[in-house]
């Protein structure tokens, strides 16, 4: 059952361009496609409303942006994964984590259903 349960969306929030893409070629090569969607989220410069509607998503954003995206309303639906600039052990180790929970309530909901 567990092999019919969509990828977890994970939501890359920076500032920056190029650290969006470094974010995203770091987690397709850590993570299977077949366990994570990557979306990109450019802060400043798309509208906060497009991610509001997002839910049992993993956010992972550099550390000073945190409490940016908890005031916006992201935390309430989500998870956010504070990172360092230069991704550590313990960040893999926080995003891994992460991604097991969500799968884990996307299978708790599928098995309710049935």
């Amino acid at each position: 059952m567990r092999q019919m349960l969509p990828p977890v969306e994970i939501i890359i929030v920076s500032d920056i361009v190029s650290e969006l893409s470094d974010m995203s070629l770091f987690l397709n090569r850590k993570f299977s496609p077949d366990l994570i969607t990557i979306t990109p989220y450019l802060l400043n410069a798309q509208s906060p409303a497009t991610m509001l509607h997002k839910e049992n998503c993993i956010i992972i954003t550099n550390k000073k942006f945190k409490n940016i995206l908890c005031s916006l309303g992201f935390a309430e639906k989500n998870k956010i994964v504070p990172i360092t600039i230069g991704i550590n052990d313990n960040d893999i180790r926080m995003i891994g984590e992460s991604i097991m929970e969500a799968e884990q309530k996307k299978f708790d909901e599928l098995v309710a259903k049935h």
